[in-house]
């Protein structure tokens, strides 16, 4: 107890971390909350019982690491006469739906002005 140069050292050491009751009070500390947080959790668990619960089931590898072959799902080749008459389809069927919308538009105006009423817009 005589020597303060070696005691320094020890009562730095101590307050940085702390004694060794205090340092197994804290983990055991540490512990026990998570005993309670488990036991918690498991009763949570129990409620749920009455839920069928789904397994995972293995994946069968095919051996090219995981990847799946695609290739056959779709066809290569998509030709341009195709992709015509697509385009033709649409367009004709767009045709009609816009000059319904443009019909709407201008007998809507032109009911309100043989009404006498003022639009809202």
């Amino acid at each position: 107890m005589g020597d303060t140069e070696s005691l320094l050292p020890w009562e730095d050491k101590v307050l940085s971390e702390g004694t060794p009751l205090s340092t197994f009070h804290a983990q055991w500390s540490r512990v026990r909350q998570e005993e309670k947080r488990k036991a918690i959790k498991d009763v949570q668990d129990k409620d749920y019982d009455f839920i069928p619960k789904l397994k995972k089931k293995e994946q069968k590898s095919n051996g090219n690491g995981g990847e799946e072959d695609f290739s056959g799902l779709w066809e290569e080749d998509d030709s341009d006469e195709d992709k015509q008459v697509i385009f033709a389809l649409l367009t004709s069927l767009a045709r009609p739906i816009d000059e319904l919308v443009f019909f709407l538009l201008f007998s809507a105006g032109s009911l309100e002005k043989a009404s006498g009423r003022k639009s809202k817009t």
